[in-house]
């Protein structure tokens, strides 16, 4: 039984959501030029922020339980391994954790990380079934985490560019996901991109986005912040990918389809990532 609550814990949590949100204030705390002393507070920096994405990802389970009996009933809540006061509680624990994790980094991530976790629980209770404001919450606490790191790093303005290419990347991709929902969202009375302008009218628009960053995505070595290497790992490992996804969402509106592109695009970041790094 306590194996059994353990694995539906976990399972709410998302692991891998929560891998890579640590990663990235990690990646945010190395692009802040973090000292040897310092990287402690950056990796509870990334402790509090991965608990607080656990926390949200497994509210969202809980908001979202009549959805995902259509959209994702492999997950506990509409599988009935658990149920949606249990996993609300659960959620709620872990932001209350990473909030109080953050504040032993420092007073800013104590607040950064308090700011996040209401954001996302407007998002659940809120935002998610409206036009847009879901997509820009869930894109703006995504790209924070790099800049979450850098602050812990005690350099917050080296997370700013970083986590602007993490909130578009994000945004285009939550689009995506709307598309795919689009069924579940419906019969909830939601209002999102997909629903008010159609399928194909939410995968231009991410397309869209995607161009908007790939026009910026060479500004950083333009203006010399960056180098050569981070010129040429951007255009390779990124720009081409993101013009190739984007071309291929003028044409597809397939859930299959979407489901490889989002995945891509988990990819294209972490690229982006290192682009940065070796910059």
């Amino acid at each position: 039984m306590t194996n059994s609550i353990l694995r539906v814990g976990i399972g709410l949590m998302r692991p891998l959501n929560m891998a890579i949100t640590f990663a990235a204030v990690v990646m945010g705390g190395l692009l802040g030029k973090v000292e040897p002393e310092g990287l402690p507070e950056v990796l509870l920096a990334a402790l509090a922020a991965a608990l607080v994405a656990g926390g949200a990802n497994s509210l969202n389970d809980a908001c979202d339980a009549e959805i995902d009996r259509r959209n994702r009933p492999e997950r506990p809540v509409p599988s009935g391994r658990i149920s949606p006061e249990g996993a609300r509680n659960w959620g709620f624990y872990l932001m209350l954790a990473g909030v109080l994790c953050g504040f032993t980094v420092n007073i800013p991530a104590g607040i950064v990380a308090t700011g996040v976790s209401g954001l996302m629980i407007l998002y659940d209770y809120r935002l998610k079934r409206e036009l847009l404001w879901g997509n820009l919450a869930v894109a703006l606490s995504t790209g924070l985490a790099l800049y979450y790191g850098a602050l812990a790093a005690g350099h917050p303005a080296a997370g700013i560019v970083p986590g602007l290419f993490a909130f578009l990347i994000n945004l285009a991709r939550e689009i995506i996901k709307d598309v795919e929902d689009v069924a579940g969202d419906r019969s909830a009375g939601a209002g999102t991109l997909p629903i008010r302008y159609g399928s194909r009218g939410a995968t231009l628009s991410s397309a869209l986005v995607l161009l908007i960053l790939i026009v910026v995505s060479p500004l950083p070595y333009r203006a010399g912040t960056l180098d050569s290497d981070y010129a040429r790992i951007v255009l390779i490992g990124v720009d081409l990918p993101l013009a190739a996804i984007a071309i291929r969402l003028f044409f597809a509106t397939e859930a299959r389809v979407l489901r490889w592109i989002s995945n891509s695009l988990k990819a294209v970041m972490v690229i982006g990532l290192a682009a940065l790094y070796a910059g």
